[in-house]
């Protein structure tokens, strides 16, 4: 029982007296983040040596020799940096509690560390660079010179008092890597939306400025190369280079384009725009120089867009218009020719110059001609099908010549490519669209066909229309039947659509011709004559093929000539 209450009152001694060690660090530690570093350093001294100069402990009473018993452990069981900004943890790498020096490179942002040991023995004591660190927290906060090494030491001093082990850690801080700016001024003025990561900037200055006085700030120990100091400038853009350099030799450029206005009075570029945001060409061609131009629009074109674009930036552009064209398109005939002009006056930045351009617009009149000038006619292999009159925009009846008079039957396909005269005008072919200088294909049956072109003004206030007569000759389906007693002997071999005269010579002992015929599409046929009935040694028979308009006819000839007969 009693060496039980002996040992609460020594643990609870022991806790006291950590508790009081603890207040002492806390308060030393509150004392010491009110001083600088010379200070800080100057009071680490003289607590060393202090120290050193307290007496050691007389030897304890106790029938075995303290001293004897207390612990000679003076090692670290960790050892560790810590950024002092942010908290964060930096490890040793390969730490080990038999090793004694370190090297650690930390990057230029760590500009401050602390140092966290743990000794192995939780009697043990330890001084951090000369100051007082519990086991397991972070020291005082050591500042790091930029590229620089600092060395820490980490005196760890056993439970004996007389055992005593430092380690050493050199902590060398990186060159920055930053080759930002903070800022950029002109003629002491910073640009207000400066962000470092941005490095293209744009700042006004009045005409009456000629010179820039450029300065920029860099950070984390980076050097501005080049592109500061006092600059001509010219009216409009100027471009100037700024070159920073980082500690470690990377490099960034920032270009700053200062602007002088300018007491130029001028055009840079002149578009006039349709309704359908079309450019329409005026004469002469646009140069700065020039100031009056004209230009002749269409008749439906009612509405203009006149795009100006200053040579300088901060020009002032203003526009009047005279004259005016009266109501909405091809409603109002008496319109035509009017002419509406628009002034686009430039006026210099600093006010003092003024230049004025012209543009004369003039509408063309309603355009009223639907004459056709010319058009091409030809069959389905493109070849030429010759007209009976010479084309002519007066003349508007037209027919195949009278020595052709009518195209084969074999022609089911006419090609036509009518051209109008006016620029703007419509043509429709059987009620088809067709543009001028364009090819339409139309269908023709046997017999009589007739093809219209309807040639339109614009807006339909004038209209022509030209016929074209063209004739297909008709056809039949005929066959001379072979058979043991009728022999083809020369001149058949089929009917040609196109031949209408056939010499057939037929080896028989018959009297009548054997054969087969009827109309073929669009046709109608008369029988063979006389029956097919053979006279004479050669006979010629006919049929007649016709179009069932009755329009046009055609009449195919045979002669047949009996071969001897052995």
């Amino acid at each position: 029982m009693l060496d039980e209450l002996k040992k609460r009152e020594s643990e609870k001694g022991q806790a006291n007296r950590e508790a009081i060690r603890k207040a002492q660090e806390q308060a030393e530690k509150a004392y010491l983040e009110h001083l600088s570093q010379a200070e800080r350093e100057r009071f680490a001294d003289n607590k060393q040596k202090l120290t050193e100069s307290t007496p050691a402990p007389a030897p304890s009473t106790s029938p075995t020799n303290a001293s004897e018993s207390r612990s000679r452990e003076a090692g670290l069981s960790g050892l560790s940096l810590e950024d002092g900004v942010r908290d964060e943890a930096i490890p040793l790498a390969g730490f080990d509690a038999e090793t004694l020096n370190y090297d650690v490179t930390v990057p230029y942002e760590v500009s401050i560390v602390r140092v966290v040991p743990t000794a192995k023995h939780a009697r043990a004591s330890i001084l951090v660079n000369g100051a007082h660190t519990a086991s397991g927290t972070a020291s005082d906060a050591i500042a790091l010179p930029a590229i620089s090494t600092t060395e820490l030491a980490v005196q760890v001093t056993a439970e004996d008092g007389a055992t005593k082990r430092t380690y050493k850690v050199k902590v060398t801080r990186a060159p920055s890597t930053n080759a930002a700016l903070a800022g950029i001024a002109v003629n002491g003025a910073s640009i207000p939306s400066f962000t470092p990561s941005v490095t293209s900037y744009r700042v006004e200055v009045n005409y009456e400025v000629e010179t820039a006085v450029l300065t920029a700030e860099p950070v984390d120990g980076a050097t501005v190369v080049s592109g500061t100091g006092t600059e001509s400038l010219e009216p409009g853009d100027n471009i100037f280079t700024i070159v920073v350099q980082a500690m470690n030799g990377a490099t960034k450029t920032y270009q700053l384009n200062v602007h002088r206005g300018s007491n130029e009075a001028a055009l840079s570029d002149l578009k006039l725009l349709d309704p359908n945001g079309a450019e329409i060409a005026f004469a002469p061609t646009f140069e700065s120089g020039i100031t009056d131009y004209t230009v002749s629009v269409p008749h439906d074109i009612w509405r203009i867009r006149v795009r100006p674009q200053a040579s300088q930036t901060h020009a002032v552009l203003s526009q009047r218009r005279y004259g005016r064209w009266r109501g909405p398109v091809g409603t109002d005939p008496s319109d035509r020719g009017a002419e509406t002009v628009v002034e686009t006056a430039v006026t210099s930045e600093d006010g003092t110059a003024t230049r004025t351009y012209r543009v004369a617009f003039t509408r063309e009149e309603l355009e009223t001609d639907a004459a056709l000038i010319g058009f091409t006619f030809t069959d389905d292999k493109s070849n030429p099908i010759p007209l009976a009159q010479t084309i002519d925009p007066a003349t508007t009846d037209y027919t195949v010549a009278a020595a052709v008079y009518a195209v084969n039957y074999t022609v089911d396909t006419v090609k036509l490519t009518p051209v109008a005269s006016g620029s703007h005008a419509t043509i429709k072919v059987n009620g088809t669209h067709v543009a001028s200088g364009g090819t339409i294909s139309l269908p023709i049956n046997p017999g009589t066909n007739t093809i219209s072109i309807v040639v339109t003004a614009k807006y339909g206030v004038t209209t022509q229309t030209y016929t074209l007569t063209v004739k297909r000759k008709p056809s039949l389906n005929f066959q001379i039947s072979q058979t043991p007693n009728q022999k083809i002997v020369s001149g058949w071999t089929g009917l040609d659509p196109d031949v209408y005269v056939y010499h057939v010579t037929i080896d028989t002992t018959k009297s009548q011709l054997t054969a087969g015929w009827g109309p073929v599409p669009g046709c109608t046929n008369t029988g063979l004559s006389n029956s097919g009935i053979l006279t004479g040694t050669t006979t010629e028979l006919t049929i007649t093929a016709k179009s069932q308009d009755g329009t046009i006819e055609q009449t195919y000839t045979f002669y047949v000539t009996k071969a001897s007969t052995s």
